[in-house]
């Protein structure tokens, strides 16, 4: 065998041995990082069994919240003017037992005025003492009545913005007036509400 044989022979098993670089690419050895963004896929999430019933339940609440509501408010909306003022003024009493003269104003004198603007179609709602007594004037069935309501809210109206100690018998007193007020007014309107015992 010649030398020049024996070369060859040696360069063909020399490339056959070691591949070239672009012929089989490389892999890196994983590093930690890369083990960490690995991650199994996980299974499904099983859901608690008590959650429909649970769901159901809140369902349940809602609808009868709102039913209830609705019914209150349908009973509110059939309820005469009258009727609602009277409650209001009956209500302020616990104020009068705490001895709260400004909070017992505050709401018996609103309590007139909103049964006054509803039952007569005031409109009167952010309206002074005086201009609220100027829109009753407009009202026949008020303007006698004038100079006792007229009393009344300036009486309230110490207690609200002066801060004015009412007494006990005076708070009783502003009671028996709006509750009278109310019902002089509604039997005025109402003739026939007297025959049957008026507003109770």
């Amino acid at each position: 065998m010649s030398a020049r044989t024996i070369l060859v022979a040696l360069v063909l098993a020399a490339t056959t041995s070691a591949a070239p670089s672009w012929a089989a690419p490389t892999q890196a050895a994983p590093t930690a990082h890369a083990e960490e963004d690995i991650r199994d896929i996980r299974g499904p999430v099983a859901i608690p069994r008590w959650w429909p019933f649970a769901a159901g339940g809140l369902a349940l609440l809602m609808i009868g919240g709102a039913i209830v509501a609705l019914r209150r408010r349908r009973r509110e909306r059939a309820r005469t003017p009258e009727e609602r003022a009277l409650e209001k003024i009956e209500n302020a009493q616990v104020f009068a037992d705490r001895e709260l003269p400004r909070e017992y104003a505050i709401v018996v004198s609103d309590a007139l005025r909103s049964y006054i603007e509803e039952r007569f179609e005031l409109r009167a709602e952010h309206a002074t003492t005086d201009e609220f007594l100027d829109a009753v004037t407009s009202k026949p069935a008020l303007v006698e009545r004038r100079d006792v309501l007229a009393q009344f809210l300036a009486a309230c109206d110490l207690a609200k913005f002066a801060r004015f100690a009412l007494p006990a018998d005076s708070m009783q007193s502003l009671q028996q007036l709006a509750r009278q007020f109310v019902v002089t007014t509604h039997v005025a309107a109402h003739p026939s509400s007297s025959a049957s015992g008026g507003v109770s």
